[in-house]
């Protein structure tokens, strides 16, 4: 899709583990088995008409509504800020620091971020769904806590957590953790990305070739 300067463009994206519907059934064991590979699915890529490496993309957020009546938080293996209490099982993310973010450009499947027998964190592996109008961005979601088996509620604020333009380089690259030397974006989840937000990135090729995905119902 190509767009021009100040058009505004619509993405349709899918969910961060892209497994749609089947998130509503999923159950606690059913989280070591998803395929990783898949996670952060993303929209794009967008060429701007006009744009050339060494340009500055600017990009306003007009809107993001949830596609879907139902979101999902998990807890999964060697995921999640507890993990860092345990370094031993994080050992398998060193290499994917800094420049060696960039794989190998060559045709292939990308090699996972998890270790195949996928270690826990901190904790054992958790799924919450939670329950809202398709389209809200406002007002509230409900849930019924899984230990109390009490509804609850909590504040509606959609933002995405992926962001990025083209890297200068091909190849295939991770999503997580964002690339902080190239600037390219990446998987930033910051809830303040959000309706009214502006973002820049570099440019590297011609069209710049803008992407998102990884939708977030709300964050703490």
């Amino acid at each position: 899709m190509t767009t021009r300067e100040g058009e505004a463009v619509q993405f349709l994206c899918r969910d961060a583990l892209d497994i749609g519907a089947a998130a509503r059934t999923l159950k606690p064991d059913g989280i070591l088995t998803l395929d990783l590979g898949k996670v952060h699915p993303l929209t794009g890529p967008v060429e701007i008409e006009g744009a050339e490496p060494g340009d500055v993309l600017e990009v306003e957020i007009v809107d993001v509504a949830p596609l879907v009546d139902f979101g999902y938080v998990t807890i999964g293996p060697a995921l999640g800020l507890f993990g860092g209490l345990r370094p031993d099982l994080l050992a398998g993310f060193h290499q994917f620091t800094e420049a060696s973010q960039l794989s190998d450009p060559s045709p292939g499947k990308v090699a996972g971020a998890i270790p195949e027998n996928q270690p826990f964190n901190s904790g054992a592996p958790f799924v919450q769904i939670f329950t809202f109008n398709k389209g809200q961005n406002t007002g509230f979601a409900s849930f019924v806590g899984k230990d109390t088996g009490k509804r609850a509620q909590i504040p509606i604020a959609p933002f995405m957590g992926v962001y990025g333009v083209a890297p200068l380089r091909k190849g295939m690259y991770r999503t997580v953790p964002p690339n902080v030397s190239g600037g390219m974006g990446g998987n930033t989840d910051i809830k303040q990305f959000t309706k009214g937000s502006k973002l820049y990135y570099p440019i590297y090729v011609k069209g710049a070739k803008f992407s998102v995905g990884d939708g977030h119902m709300a964050q703490g």
